[in-house]
């Protein structure tokens, strides 16, 4: 019985893990963890999610995030998601991604990201979204 119990327990626990964290971070075709090359970044359109959720009765959406850039030489800057556009990247977001040419990023950083859990039937509940990593530097990764 003691065995049964702990089956249900650990089921249970990988079935809300796996509706509670199914989110991939992109930057148009580059996504978590990839590096992005120097010359993409005056292209760069948005921050977006892939929704791997299976559960057709939610939407999953970007709610808001914390982006920040970090240099070389240790220098960050950061920002803050636009309320209501949480995918839309400013120009000064894109410039500080972008870099000078002797202050190239090393890390961009979405952090303290929030996700939109929108029930179809009415109800929205806020989801913690972790964070996703990109790199600057020279890939042989294309956008198409």
């Amino acid at each position: 019985m003691k065995k049964i119990g702990i089956i249900f327990f650990l089921l249970a626990s990988i079935n809300t893990y796996s509706q509670d964290k199914p989110f991939m971070y992109h930057i148009d075709c580059y996504v978590d963890k990839d590096t992005i090359p120097t010359e993409f970044f005056s292209e760069i359109r948005s921050f977006a999610l892939f929704n791997t959720n299976t559960d057709s009765n939610f939407d999953y959406n970007l709610f808001s995030w914390k982006l920040t850039v970090e240099d070389y030489s240790g220098k960050k800057v950061s920002f803050i998601s636009r309320k209501g556009f949480p995918d839309f990247l400013t120009q000064e977001m894109k410039n500080a991604m972008e870099g000078l040419t002797n202050a190239l990023p090393k890390k961009i950083i979405f952090d303290d990201i929030k996700v939109a859990k929108v029930n179809k039937t009415g109800g929205t509940t806020y989801l913690p979204g972790g964070s996703a990593v990109f790199y600057r530097g020279k890939t042989v990764k294309k956008c198409k």
